[in-house]
């Protein structure tokens, strides 16, 4: 999304460096998907692989839910700002979350 926004922030925005993005974009969802439920299937008991799924599903939902919300607000506004905005809050959000796993302490059950 960010670079998205980036390219249609400059001279050299086109179909083609958007085209291109999405695909990127679409390859690094897929990578991302497959790296979440292999990770959640590695760390999570046996037991508790459907209650962490639908934690994971719901929160993702709400997630994309309010994104939708967000977006709307921008958009009509203008829609490069709202793939910048987005893609820099999609950024940190990643940079959060890999600092949460990284210095999370395991609990001992």
């Amino acid at each position: 999304m960010l670079a998205i926004g980036v390219a249609g922030m400059t001279m050299m925005a086109g179909l083609v460096l958007v085209g291109v993005a999405f695909v990127i974009g679409g390859a690094a969802n897929s990578v991302h998907n497959v790296a979440v439920r292999t990770m959640l299937q590695r760390e999570v008991p046996a037991g508790a692989h459907g209650k962490v799924a639908a934690i994971y599903g719901s929160t993702t939902s709400t997630a994309s839910i309010l994104g939708y919300i967000t977006g709307g607000l921008f958009t009509p506004n203008s829609a490069i700002n709202t793939y910048v905005l987005g893609g820099a809050l999609g950024v940190l959000a990643g940079l959060a979350g890999w600092l949460l796993f990284a210095f999370a302490k395991p609990r001992c059950a």
